[in-house]
């Protein structure tokens, strides 16, 4: 690996977010939620990066993804996404 190539990979933000994946209202499902994920993905030009890791929050299954890039833009996908999943 390039030492450019390393910097950029330090300056990358990552954040820990739950998504609520199957809410127990089923007002989406799991491929909805998918679908949104990936849709604000390419929005905002981060990367969301599903774990194993779920819980069940008292309002649905939730998944923990792991989203990375510039701060601002996780940021916005975040905010964003909770608009459309919740």
């Amino acid at each position: 690996m390039n030492k450019q190539r390393l910097e950029e990979l330090k300056k990358e933000y990552k954040k820990k977010i739950w998504i609520i994946i199957t809410p127990d209202n089923e007002h989406w499902d799991e491929k909805f939620a998918q679908e949104e994920i990936d849709r604000l993905c390419k929005k905002w030009n981060v990367k969301a990066v599903s774990t194993s890791q779920t819980r069940d929050s008292g309002h649905g299954q939730e998944r923990l993804f792991i989203v990375s890039g510039e701060p601002e833009a996780v940021k916005e996908y975040e905010s964003e996404l909770e608009e459309a999943l919740y």
